[in-house]
């Protein structure tokens, strides 16, 4: 009976994945699991994913050290099988310092909160309290606020529905969405020609976005997921500027910069921002409540009276 318990433990054993502790360094993991087989994500936050036996590890660092990690079985989403109480009591061991886990179910914390841990359908988790505090949509890319220029010849690539601008420019891409149906263009820009792109590095609501990474993407999801996104604020070649953000694409006019309310929720489509880009005087901020009330928007006095002009004429057309 003793050879059979002791069969049964070396064989859970032989399936638990070579673990790297929170808090190694990039060093030190890929001493034990050698090179990543995928990394995504902005170059300021990466992630790294790990084969090691039958499990692939998806690990992030913060300050040079791993400060996340998530563990399942290989095979498609959905249909791994979950972690079991002897992978789990494993992982969890290897990451106590000297420790007992208090634990609440599928959760558990080190009693100094420094460690967390938790099961998710066929992910397992362990994250620092360093890490968690790490705001998603804020931090995870810190925004300076300076204006980033990017100079390099130009491409157009369909993307769906969409044609897109692409430009390289050493280690960086470029993608910026640029004929959407609906919407003006917003320059007369040729393909192959060297432009001056500049970009302001903050979150913007109502303004043209590039994203920023250093790879060309396959869809807008995969771009958003994989970049940063920033404010397009400026296209220039050799002669000056052909596009502005603080100018209106339609009507050519210096707009008026305002601060303005931001309104959440999945508001009705606008079909009068095909004709009159800038019209509106507050901002429709999304279905996700950031906490933001207020932000920065251009109007334009003459897609404001066209528009006026419009939903007086067709009132049974526009609300």
């Amino acid at each position: 009976m003793m050879k059979l318990v002791l069969l049964g433990c070396f064989l859970v054993a032989a399936t638990l994945p070579a673990r790297a502790n929170i808090w190694d360094s990039k060093e030190q993991l890929e001493k034990r699991w050698g090179k990543p087989i995928e990394i995504t994500g902005y170059p300021d936050e990466r992630t790294y994913t790990y084969q090691t036996g039958s499990y692939k590890v998806r690990v992030r660092f913060l300050d040079g050290f791993c400060q996340s990690e998530s563990y399942r079985h290989l095979g498609a989403a959905g249909r791994q099988p979950s972690l079991s109480s002897a992978e789990i009591e494993s992982l969890l061991q290897s990451n106590s310092f000297g420790q007992e886990w208090e634990r609440a179910e599928e959760k558990y914390w080190l009693p100094d909160r420094s460690v967390r841990a938790y099961v998710d359908f066929e992910n397992f988790y362990l994250t620092t309290s360093q890490y968690s505090d790490f705001s998603f949509y804020a931090s995870l890319h810190p925004r300076t606020g300076e204006e980033l220029t990017f100079s390099g010849r130009v491409k157009f690539r369909q993307v769906e529905e969409s044609q897109w601008l692409v430009l390289k420019d050493h280690d960086h891409v470029l993608e910026i969405p640029w004929a959407v149906p609906g919407y003006p263009v917003p320059a007369k820009v040729k393909s192959g020609h060297t432009y001056r792109i500049t970009l302001l590095d903050k979150h913007d609501f109502e303004g043209r976005i590039a994203c920023l990474s250093d790879r060309e993407h396959k869809d807008w999801s995969d771009a958003v997921y994989d970049s940063k996104s920033c404010v397009l604020t400026r296209i220039e070649d050799r002669i000056g500027t052909l596009f502005d953000r603080s100018v209106c694409e339609v009507h050519r006019l210096k707009m008026i910069k305002i601060e303005a309310e931001i309104s959440y929720g999945l508001g009705p489509s606008d079909e009068l921002l095909r004709f009159y880009p800038h019209y509106r005087t507050y901002i429709e901020g999304g279905c996700v409540d950031w906490g933001q009330k207020t932000g920065e928007l251009f109007v334009c006095p003459l897609c404001v009276a066209a528009c006026a002009v419009h939903k007086f004429t067709h009132p049974k057309h526009t609300k």
